[in-house]
């Protein structure tokens, strides 16, 4: 059940219902930098294992494919990539990972981790080592995942210590898991070399570019070839005809990967390489001439390599030999970025822990997601103006639909979240107009034309409302509705209502007079009395009035005259 990796998913779309359940004391949204207790990772994990019936170790199992998951959709996603070449030196080098999330994450308590060979080159033993306790089904879940998902590689894994370390003053949880290599997880994938296929038979084998210059076998040799070798993996010894004599592990590696061993013939430096700096032909004077100057050395394209994987070694050359017959190259590779160490087919594993590079490497990987991250506040920045610039505009829009639905007053109790309540006004003057002629003119004219008509002279009385103290209730047909001393007491309104309607008149007869095509006439009524206004709320809410005053007005404005404006005795008084 725990090679299914939708088993993660389904553990996260659980812990979603138990966030909805508001458990105690736990956060409705999480924030990856901030540090949270222990506990309520364990108060989830538990009510989780007594909801499902699963067990608290098998839970945690669970979680370590979402953990890798969470790496390779996060910044760090490079760095799992080149760790190491098979799982056993990924396992090794694990500590490398936690040091380089130990710098964006400070608080951050990482486990340690250290890989021990066994007689059976298939078999190794992982020491885990942590200060929390029962995560060892986490440690499990996030092998037997990293195992399939980078190598390809099906694993079978066994608990042989859990408990504690007397001998170590902190980290003092002890776990050993026993790792047995059983073979490719999918036949159809290709599985890339485990430690039993590839790294012993290459760091024991005759049959490589490693040949030992004068071995002292005698009492008194600190330090033999292969140490040496580990040591100092980017090394090279050639002789004085540049035949390459030995090399370093990381860089044998590499080395018979672009020139394929033969017995009867072993290639020489100026064959695999070309100097960049200085930039001279590899010759013999040459090196001695500049011996005391940095090398920069590049491999050379090969068929087999590809110019994609090229790299370049940097050092010094240093006489091993008063007669120069032996040449050491102490050189490290030339890499800043890690996507550059992937793509020219090493891994961090290649460098040795003394070495700096290692450092680096992380130190660049941290300040580029720093500046990726910069990078994204400023996008989100840019786009969080962009949307208050676009909010701005929307709420510029809102506000006048809202003032084209309601007075102002209204309005301002609206947009202050207050309820706008239904009320009594005792006086107040309604205009009501309508466009004579309309009717005729749809059977005579185009549709277009006669709407542009109509939105013309319905623009043109919209500019007369500017006065706050007039409010266009609305537009129905060619029925316009217009009223004064609705949203607060005005003693004039009958005066400003019927010098709003004469504007009216002046403005029609003005613009028809351009055109004498239309025969239009404008008819309005007016009257004052009480009213009850509110909004009525549907699938677009209105301010609407109710009362005698609307019906009386509408019959005047009905028996009117055209062209003109006729008036009840209340407007009159």
């Amino acid at each position: 059940m725990f090679d299914d990796r939708n088993n993660c998913q389904h553990l996260m779309n659980f812990f979603v219902i138990l966030y909805r359940n508001k458990m105690d004391h736990l956060p409705t949204e999480f924030d990856i930098q901030k540090l949270y207790d222990d506990k309520m990772t364990y108060d989830i994990i538990k009510k989780t294992a007594r909801d499902t019936g699963l067990t608290v170790d098998e839970i945690f199992e669970l979680i370590g494919p979402c953990w890798l998951d969470w790496i390779e959709t996060s910044p760090y996603a490079t760095l799992i990539h080149v760790i190491g070449p098979n799982l056993y030196c990924l396992l090794n080098n694990l500590n490398t990972l936690y040091d380089h999330l130990g710098a964006s994450f400070t608080h951050m308590m990482p486990p340690e981790f250290k890989c021990q060979e066994t007689q059976d080159p298939q078999v190794y033993r992982l020491h885990y080592y942590s200060n929390r306790k029962h995560l060892k089904g986490m440690a499990i879940g996030i092998i037997r995942d990293i195992a399939r998902s980078l190598y390809n590689l099906k694993i079978d894994i066994s608990v042989l210590y859990d408990g504690i370390a007397e001998n170590r003053l902190a980290y003092k949880n002890h776990i050993i898991l026993e790792i047995h290599e059983l073979g490719p997880y999918n036949t159809s994938r290709p599985m890339k070399a485990t430690i039993s296929s590839a790294e012993l038979k290459l760091l024991t084998s005759n049959d490589s570019l490693i040949c030992h210059v004068g071995e002292d076998k005698q009492n008194g040799c600190y330090i033999s070839d292969s140490i040496f070798n580990s040591i100092f993996p980017f090394h090279i010894i050639f002789d004085h005809e540049l035949k390459i004599r030995r090399t370093g592990n990381s860089i044998s590696k590499k080395l018979m990967q672009i020139y394929p061993y033969n017995n009867t013939y072993r290639p020489r430096l100026n064959e695999l390489f070309q100097c960049l700096k200085p930039p001279l032909m590899l010759t013999l004077n040459n090196i001695l001439d500049n011996i005391n100057s940095d090398f920069i050395m590049e491999a050379i394209d090969q068929e087999s390599l590809g110019h994609y994987q090229t790299f370049q070694l940097k050092g010094q050359m240093i006489r091993l030999m008063d007669d120069n017959s032996y040449i050491l190259y102490m050189s490290s590779l030339v890499v800043k970025k890690l996507h550059e160490l992937k793509r020219q087919g090493f891994y961090i594993s290649d460098f040795p822990l003394h070495d700096k590079s290692r450092d680096l490497l992380l130190l660049h990987q941290y300040h580029q997601v720093e500046k990726d991250l910069n990078s994204k506040v400023e996008t989100l920045t840019a786009q969080l103006q962009q949307s208050t610039t676009l909010l701005q505009a929307e709420k510029s829009k809102v506000n006048q639909l809202m003032s084209s639905m309601m007075p102002a007053a209204m309005k301002k109790l609206a947009q202050d979240g207050q309820i706008v309540r239904a009320q009594h006004c005792p006086e107040i003057s309604l205009l009501i107009a309508s466009l004579v002629g309309i009717t005729s003119l749809c059977n005579e004219k185009e549709p277009m034309q006669v709407i542009g008509l109509i939105n013309t002279l319905l623009s043109q009385f919209d500019s007369l409302l500017d006065d706050s103290s007039v409010y266009k209730l609305e537009t129905i047909g060619d029925i316009y509705m217009i009223t004064s001393g609705l949203s607060q007491p005005q003693e004039d309104h009958a005066e400003v209502t019927a010098e709003l309607g004469l504007n009216m008149l002046d403005h029609i007869d003005s613009l028809l007079s351009l055109d004498g095509d239309y025969s239009i006439q404008l008819r309005i009524g007016i009257h004052s009395g009480s009213v009850i206004a509110g909004v009525i709320k549907s699938a677009v809410p209105r301010y609407c009035i109710y009362g005698n005053t609307v019906k009386i007005a509408s019959r005047i404005e009905g028996y009117g005259v055209p062209g003109t404006i006729h008036i009840s005795s209340a407007t009159q008084r």
